[in-house]
């Protein structure tokens, strides 16, 4: 198995907790990937990202080929900030790693989220023939923490459990049937939009782990609260996305994630309104 794990690197203003963030995380990367190659595991870190911030990527990371275009290019917007389309950075960070190999696992995390030195070996023992598909949901840590230099103690926090989706896994030959046309990155339903993919991908077979302690988040600020255009963006072309999808793959199981993402979102008659509260709150509507 060859595991190939995806990160979007970009220039936060320096001293801001996006800076701070992308600091620790590539740091909690770089110890996984040293503990990884000590067990023998074979680890491809791949940053990909825009021409002016390819210098953030740095060994043992790989720079995938630059990203040409965002989701301004694609559709109007209020904002000219340049966030990737998701789609762009998943294919771009495979085809880094160069030729497919049978059993490479794609991981592709948000760039806030950190790993624990041992997140790669237990990828690695989670996926099987019967579940190759899998979500990881993070720990919460207090946000008081702004150096790389804490992260010892970072890892030691045990944090609070959180229902968001930030870190996915999942078999390279995936990446050629995701339907994630022009949904962007640092907006709400991108989570979903990976969620309902892998599952429908998987056979429903997505496994969503809520209680691993493999990832870790400092504080939970929700930046990407309030971008209104953006996320009627992503929510419309997650709809098309979703008839896409079960066009391809129905029938759908009744309660796989597919089907309860699908639902709840839009306005289906379900009766898991514990759900479709979590799902309105997770994208910013509750």
């Amino acid at each position: 198995m060859r595991i190939i794990h995806i990160i979007n690197p970009f220039h936060a203003p320096e001293g801001s907790e996006h800076a701070i963030a992308q600091e620790v995380t590539l740091a909690s990367i770089r110890r996984a990937h040293a503990h990884a190659k000590d067990a023998g595991l074979e680890v491809v870190p791949v940053g990909v990202a825009f021409e002016e911030d390819l210098d953030l990527v740095a060994s043992p990371f790989i720079a995938a080929q630059p990203l040409k275009r965002s989701v301004i290019d694609v559709a109007d917007f209020a904002t000219s900030k340049k966030f990737p389309l998701v789609a762009d950075l998943i294919a771009l960070g495979a085809d880094a790693a160069g030729p497919a190999r049978e059993g490479d696992v794609l991981v592709y995390t948000n760039l806030d989220i950190s790993l624990q030195p041992h997140f790669y070996a237990s990828v690695a023992s989670l996926v099987t023939r019967s579940a190759p598909a899998h979500v990881i949901n993070r720990r919460t840590i207090p946000g008081h923490y702004d150096s790389p230099g804490q992260l010892d103690a970072m890892l030691a926090e045990p944090g609070e459990r959180h229902g968001g989706w930030d870190c996915f896994v999942f078999p390279r030959s995936f990446v050629g049937s995701l339907e994630l046309d022009r949904i962007c990155i640092g907006a709400p339903y991108i989570g979903l939009a990976m969620l309902a993919n892998l599952d429908a991908l998987s056979g429903f077979r997505l496994v969503e782990h809520k209680h691993l302690h493999l990832t870790f988040h400092i504080g939970d600020d929700a930046t990407w609260r309030g971008r209104t255009d953006l996320s009627e963006h992503n929510r419309l072309r997650l709809r098309a996305s979703l008839d896409r999808l079960r066009e391809a793959h129905a029938p759908a199981p009744a309660r796989s994630c597919f089907e309860r993402v699908d639902a709840e979102l839009f306005d289906r008659p379900r009766r898991d309104k514990a759900l479709r509260h979590r799902l309105r709150r997770l994208v910013g509507l509750g």
